[in-house]
């Protein structure tokens, strides 16, 4: 203890900053109201690999798929050189190459509950798009009537369409907007369901 004074003495140690007084009026932020810590929903090796410690290796990427309820591969015309994958022929073939370099994780894009159930023996982690922009004319990922923002209406679609995804078989659902209360609807319905 001498030792460190005679250091902060001596300028060798920078002295710590005060610890500001607490002010009137700084608000008490309340601890989250889980149900269950968000750690356990890592169950199998495959999650936890996932989310460990961060390094970069093909182990840890997610491979996005555009896939289309199609047969065979179309080209996407504002994508030049992609391509949407008719699910059961170019999906099958991708899955296969990431496998081959190790990338265990895929992202399925847009409307997926009929492939996640047809790839999830291939696939070992499957992440899915959950959003309605696939679902509507104008392709904006929201409720609307006579122009107007169904949010609620919204909600209760992509909380759906969640559920829908979790009991195809996704490992991981993904929101695809942030309007309001879309990403804690999206994050509840699994568990809400029981997944």
């Amino acid at each position: 203890m001498q030792n460190v004074k005679l250091l902060l003495q001596l300028g060798m140690f920078p002295r710590p900053s005060p610890v500001p007084p607490e002010t009137a009026g700084t608000p008490v932020v309340p601890s989250l109201p889980l149900r269950r810590h968000p750690c356990g929903n890592r169950r199998s090796p495959v999650l936890r690999a996932a989310f460990k410690e961060t390094s970069i290796s093909p182990a840890n990427l997610v491979y996005p798929l555009l896939i289309h309820e199609g047969q065979q591969d179309t080209p996407i015309g504002a994508m030049r050189g992609f391509y949407g994958l008719g699910w059961r022929h170019g999906l099958v073939k991708e899955v296969a190459k990431a496998r081959d370099v190790s990338v265990n994780s895929d992202l399925l894009f847009p409307k997926v509950p009929d492939a996640l159930e047809e790839m999830k023996h291939r696939m070992r982690m499957i992440y899915s798009d959950v959003a309605l922009d696939p679902y509507s004319f104008d392709g904006h990922a929201i409720v609307r009537e006579d122009g107007v923002i169904k949010n609620d209406e919204t909600v209760h679609q992509l909380y759906k369409q969640a559920v829908a995804q979790a009991q195809a078989g996704a490992d991981v659902v993904s929101p695809y907007d942030m309007m309001d209360g879309h990403v804690g609807a999206i994050r509840a319905a699994p568990d809400a369901e029981g997944f």
